[in-house]
């Protein structure tokens, strides 16, 4: 595995980890996030027959870019093993440290944007835990883009894209409405049939 300061870190398996991550992918065994994150580094993998991009490993798999830059680094740091098994605190370590976590340290840990952590805070502060936990019911089938979402979509649609991607995809809009707060959660296909309701295209 090799350090690329310009752009992101490398992923070159060996064929032990090829084989092994192929294995735990076919036997169905693994957790989903053990098997999505196998398929990350195999997808990523520059010695690999195929090496795919961020951007088309996060389009398949359904997950954010962000994403799969973490798995690469972490897997440069800390190997197979702790990437594919991520260790949890107890609840006696988080006392015991008494340490207060940033957003963008806790959404890394819990592979969420820091919208979500954010939205997560707010929702403990003003209604406790429970509230927290569990997602409001939305009565009536109330529509998750309302006007005003609608209309930052748009005007997202109509910007530069982040800074490194070539255009904004279906993904990275919906990860940056969470991050803005509009929203708890969207998906890519919610934000494709609103898109497709306004006649806007991402062929740009």
């Amino acid at each position: 595995m090799l350090l690329d300061m310009s752009k992101h870190v490398i992923v070159r398996l060996t064929e032990e980890q090829r084989s092994r991550l192929l294995g735990l992918i076919h036997t169905g065994e693994a957790p989903a996030r053990t098997q999505t994150r196998a398929r990350i580094l195999l997808k990523a993998d520059a010695a690999g027959p195929d090496p795919w991009p961020d951007e088309r490993i996060a389009d398949a798999l359904d997950v954010s870019r962000m994403t799969v830059q973490r798995v690469r680094q972490q897997f440069a740091a800390e190997g197979l093993d702790a990437t594919l098994h991520r260790k949890r605190p107890t609840g006696r370590q988080y006392r015991s440290q008494g340490q207060a976590q940033t957003d963008e340290a806790v959404a890394g840990a819990c592979l969420c944007s820091k919208g979500t952590v954010g939205n997560v805070r707010r929702r403990f502060i003003a209604e406790g835990l429970d509230a927290a936990l569990k997602d409001k019911p939305l009565p009536g089938a109330k529509p998750k883009i309302t006007g005003e979402v609608e209309a930052h979509l748009i005007t997202l649609c109509c910007s530069d894209p982040p800074q490194g991607e070539a255009r904004w995809t279906l993904r990275l809009l919906a990860d940056r409405l969470v991050e803005l707060g509009l929203l708890e959660s969207i998906t890519p296909a919610a934000i494709h049939g609103r898109l497709k309701k306004t006649n806007l295209s991402l062929g740009r």
